[in-house]
């Protein structure tokens, strides 16, 4: 293992799914640059060499106060 940590954030539904929350902003913008393919890579590749994954979790109230 190395001292090397892939930080892999706000990946939640909300923002990223084409039905999310948000779909109208972030939605659109992660499908057209191939935000997930990219990401699954990124971390497919981190494993592969070693890399430690840390993944942040946010949570929002209902109303995203």
């Amino acid at each position: 293992m190395t001292k090397t940590l892939f930080l892999v954030m706000d990946m939640m539904n909300d923002l990223v799914a084409e039905d999310g929350f948000n779909a109208q902003t972030y939605g659109v913008q992660v499908k057209e640059r191939g935000t997930l393919g990219n990401t699954a890579r990124a971390i497919a590749a981190a494993r592969k060499a070693g890399v430690r994954i840390g993944y942040v979790r946010v949570g929002f109230s209902p109303d995203y106060r």
